[in-house]
């Protein structure tokens, strides 16, 4: 996979979540366990969504998909998720909601 730092593999079970880059929405941030960061260059997130494996990773709005293991708490609206010790918090957008609550059995 191309990224700002050449080929790299992708570790799935690392992840905690992919939003869209503020610099060229063709690319895409992936924020890893650790707080580490890569850039995937021209991937949509059509094509991330096939590569990552369907129990782990959800699509909660347009510009992210996050690892369910990493959710600590959500609403109607929206998603916290706990990565180390900081919290980020996410709008869940009405289009992915149902496939969000089916994750979690809501």
């Amino acid at each position: 996979m191309n990224s700002n730092k050449g080929k790299i593999l992708l570790h799935f079970a690392m992840i905690a979540f992919i939003v869209v880059s503020e610099v060229d929405k063709r690319d895409k941030r992936v924020i890893y366990d650790d707080g580490r960061e890569v850039t995937l260059k021209n991937i949509s997130f059509e094509q991330l969504v096939k590569l990552l494996p369907r129990d782990a990773f959800v699509r909660i709005n347009r510009q992210t998909i996050i690892a369910t293991r990493c959710v600590h708490a959500f609403t109607h609206n929206q998603v916290t998720l706990l990565v180390g010790s900081k919290s980020f918090v996410f709008s869940l957008n009405e289009h992915y909601r149902k496939d969000f609550l089916a994750m979690f059995g809501a």
